[in-house]
């Protein structure tokens, strides 16, 4: 298995479990997302899993959404790759996916966020999700 540092990745008894380490608001930064779409490759081609389950690590947020830094002209593109990539793959899942929502989860009015592509959605209690959007003077149409 390989090893991460912005995530967890683990299989156990067919559930996947994948963990936005990125405490305490799970950030979704280039480095990150490049991550969860290596494990998310594993996930879809590992036989054994039954079931997939997408999670952040705190109590404060499920993810803020995408890093703001990463939205500058010199990243803009890789940050988009490597977001729409996670999309891909999610809708490219053999098994079932499930969100486990816990804290504040942010949608951007654009796009969904990672939890909004699961199959299935699940809050905890307290839990609080939100539509965010940036302005930018610039604007592109990409698609997914």
């Amino acid at each position: 298995m390989p090893t991460f540092e912005f995530i967890r990745y683990g299989v156990s008894d067919g559930l996947a479990t994948l963990t936005v380490n990125r405490a305490p608001f799970n950030v979704l930064d280039i480095p990150t997302m490049a991550e969860i779409n290596r494990a998310l490759d594993l996930c879809r081609t590992d036989v054994l899993v039954k079931l997939l389950v997408i999670t952040g690590s705190g109590e404060k947020a499920f993810s803020a959404g995408v890093e703001v830094a990463d939205h500058t002209p010199d990243k803009v593109d890789q940050m988009i790759e490597v977001f729409h990539g996670i999309f891909r793959r999610l809708q490219q899942m053999p098994m079932p996916t499930v969100a486990a929502v816990n804290g504040v989860a942010t949608f951007s009015q654009i796009w969904p966020t990672t939890a909004g592509s699961a199959n299935t959605l699940t809050a905890s209690d307290g839990s609080l999700t939100g539509v965010t959007s940036i302005t930018f003077t610039v604007t592109a149409a990409y698609s997914i």
